[in-house]
């Protein structure tokens, strides 16, 4: 586990959004607008630029990543972290089995 001054938040995306149920979906979005904005926040903090940063790439770019990493790796879960390196706050994805 990550030290508690590089951890932020984390978020398990535990299903496919597109092979989900309407509930189901709507809880997978809740999690990506909430990971979303933490990541905003660190970088925000991080003085990093966020003008173009937008939710829509950011929610197209987590269901890419998992869908990616659940095929590569035959993972069942994928964890993602935020941390705050130095003066960069960065987004980690962890393939969970």
């Amino acid at each position: 586990m990550p030290s508690a001054s590089a951890t932020a938040i984390w978020l398990r995306c535990t299903r496919s959004i597109a092979k989900s149920s309407a509930s189901a979906a709507d809880q997978e979005t809740k999690k990506v607008e909430d990971l979303y904005g933490a990541f905003r926040r660190s970088k925000e903090q991080a003085g990093e630029d966020t003008g173009r940063f937008t939710l829509e790439a950011f929610q197209q770019f987590v269901r890419q990543k998992t869908g990616d990493l659940k095929k590569q790796q035959s993972a069942h879960e994928v964890e993602f972290v935020v941390t705050v390196e130095g003066k960069h706050a960065r987004l980690k994805a962890r393939v969970k089995s």
